[in-house]
């Protein structure tokens, strides 16, 4: 399922203060003001549409600068809005997800499209419940439909999103890092802080540590950056590795608590060598 617990937020000019000094919090607000102005409203709570919900999702994406938000808004725009953009949001549940369900499949839709479709609506309920104030009071449970054609080992955003929740905490920032550019888990694991260059936005991979022996360099972007700032500051003082939660530099077949939480997010038998289908051209 896409997931289910509640509740969201607003409200406010963009340029305004947000009233804390806690920089994920501060983020947090950030992003419903952003989602505001792409609504091209202010949004009081409780009386938010679907299509404001998922207002925020797009503004989300931009924020964060994630590569899929051109699809993404392609189907909110294309089907999510035209069919439950107007709903209000207190009056989406189970009954008008099966009737967004029975039409899109009158209309052809596989069932990989459509759970892409429902998980934009699912993310936007999310963000709203997570809003100060907050939009919603509930996030409504989505189940997803069979996918008999969808492509083996590969992560949609919707995916990345579910299964960076479920992940323990010290594989989180592995995980960004190998969805956004690729890289081999154990080249991932050994790269030190002193290839890091957070200003430049690279990562300096030295030749001994990559499979073909050959120097190359990765790229910082979208949630990797702020991820890595959260690796530097929890980096014990004589530690030189970047990753160092995930089993240190060694090598072994699996991450511990990789498979649980693949099975949670409901992409069971992912391999973290999976990702490399999943990245971006840009590489």
């Amino acid at each position: 399922m896409f997931g289910g617990c509640s509740t969201s937020t607003t409200a406010g000019q963009i340029n305004e203060s947000s009233g804390t000094s806690d920089e994920a919090e501060a983020s947090r607000q950030l992003k419903v003001k952003v989602g505001e102005a792409a609504s091209g409203r202010t949004v009081a709570p409780g009386r938010a549409t679907v299509g404001d919900l998922c207002a925020l999702v797009v503004a989300d994406y931009e924020l964060r600068g994630l590569r899929d938000l051109r699809a993404m808004r392609w189907r909110f725009k294309a089907n999510v809005e035209r069919l439950i953009g107007k709903l209000p949001a207190a009056r989406f549940g189970p009954n008008q997800v099966l009737t967004y369900i029975s039409v899109r499949r009158k209309e052809k839709a596989s069932n990989a499209t459509i759970n892409r479709e429902l998980s934009i609506a699912w993310r936007g309920f999310k963000l709203g419940y997570e809003a100060e104030p907050k939009l919603v009071h509930l996030v409504p449970v989505i189940h997803q439909l069979p996918e008999d054609n969808a492509r083996q080992g590969f992560l949609e955003p919707d995916e990345y999103e579910t299964l960076l929740e479920q992940l323990p905490t010290n594989l989180k920032a592995l995980f960004v890092c190998g969805y956004h550019v690729g890289a081999r888990k154990n080249e991932l694991r050994r790269i030190e802080w002193g290839w890091v260059d957070l200003h430049a936005g690279l990562i300096r991979l030295p030749g001994s540590v990559t499979k073909d022996k050959k120097p190359r360099t990765l790229p910082i972007y979208g949630d990797m950056r702020r991820w890595l700032e959260r690796q530097r500051e929890i980096c014990p003082a004589d530690c030189v590795w970047v990753f160092h939660g995930a089993k240190k530099h060694t090598v072994d077949e699996h991450l511990n608590g990789w498979p649980e939480a693949c099975k949670r997010a409901g992409v069971p038998g992912l391999l973290f060598h999976d990702l490399r289908r999943s990245v971006s051209a840009i590489i």
